[in-house]
Parts: structure tokens; sequence; C-alpha cells
């Protein structure tokens, strides 16, 4: 063998082993699988060497093979204001110059239209007395078994939390436009929040 030809194989083994020696790096989401249209996800590729490193960010798709879609110097790739065509399958990989790493775990990304917020009143009439009592009611549109929290507003302003708003002695200060939301407990994600039910409270 040339020395030359020698010299080259030597080179690509290097470069082989010591891409296979940087280990695999961690890929994780700020957010859970599913995402709301509009809302912000953040993915962060984690390496055990922290500096000096280039991380490149790669899609798959039902409907495209596995492709580039950024190249960050730090870890973290972030779509603002998610929309169904960033939905796929994500890996990162980090070097210097070309990137040297294994590919990371994958990481799903699935975008989903945010539900809405549905604000129900017992019993069924806005027109309230004086002294008498009721109850609002949210209820997430589809609810798709997710582990939601609820937000109660009136007038705009935070009153309440919890999916059932009960007020046992309507009094006029009750009086004002309520509106609820669903937020995901494991990311506080949001949903729509619902149409004003607005209460008049008489009398008293």
């Amino acid at each position: 063998m040339e020395p030359r030809q020698l010299f080259l194989l030597l080179f690509i083994s290097a470069e082989i082993n010591f891409g296979s020696t940087q280990g695999k790096p961690s890929l994780s989401s700020s957010r859970g699988e599913q995402v709301f249209i509009g809302t912000s996800v953040t993915l962060r590729c984690d390496m055990d060497q922290s500096t000096g490193w280039t991380f490149y960010w790669y899609r798959h798709t039902q409907t495209t093979a596995v492709t580039s879609v950024a190249q960050t110097d730090g870890n973290s790739y972030n779509i603002s204001s998610v929309k169904v065509s960033d939905g796929g399958r994500y890996w990162c990989r980090a070097g210097r110059g070309d990137p040297v790493t294994q590919y990371s775990n994958e990481v799903w990304v699935k975008v989903i239209v945010r539900p809405k917020a549905i604000a129900s009143i017992m019993p069924n009439w806005t027109d309230i007395f004086s002294g008498n009592k009721f109850t609002l009611r949210c209820d997430i549109q589809g609810d798709q078994h997710m582990d939601w929290q609820y937000r109660w507003y009136m007038n705009g302003t935070v009153q309440y939390s919890g999916q059932n708003y009960t007020v046992y002695s309507a009094d006029q200060f009750h009086s004002g436009d309520y509106r609820c939301e669903g937020l995901l407990s494991r990311d506080q994600q949001k949903s729509e929040i619902s149409e004003a039910i607005r209460i008049i409270v008489s009398g008293g």
C-alpha cells in the first residue's frame, strides 16, 4: 500500500473513531408530546462537553425524509409559534465543523388544534336574584383525556381556580362577564378562552 493511501485510511479511521467517542446527545422538549398550534416549544440538546459545539437539528415527517432544519451555536432550538408544518420527529447532533456525534434520541412534536374552553351555568339562566346560588362549570371541547387545570376570569381579572365555581349567596358585585380557560398540568399550555357568560344580579 502506498504511504499516501495508508495515511488517508488512517485519517478516515480516526475520524470515525472520533465521532463514535463523542457519545450520544440527550434531546428533550419543553412541552409534552402534544403541542397546541401557536404555542412556543424549545428543544434542548444536552452534551457532556459544555463549550465550543455547534448543534445540528433534524426532522422527519410522514411526507419527507430526515432533513436538516437548523444549525445553532447554543444547545437549544426554539419554535416561537408552532404550526402544523413544524410537526414530526426531531433529533440533534453536535460537532465542531461537521457533525461528529451520534444522533440523539428522537423527540416527537405532535401539533394539534388548540382546544376551546366552554363555560356553562347552573341553573341555566343568567339573571340572578340577590342571595341565590349559582354554579359555573368549565369544560374543554373534545377533552382528549388531558390533565387539565381551570382558571376563571370575571371582567378580565382572575377570580378562581377550579372546574366548578360556585357562588352560594349572590350579590350585585358578582355581576359581570365570566370566562374560563384550561391549562395542562404538565406544561401549562393553555386552551382557547371560553365565550363570556354575562351574569346580572338584581335585588338586595
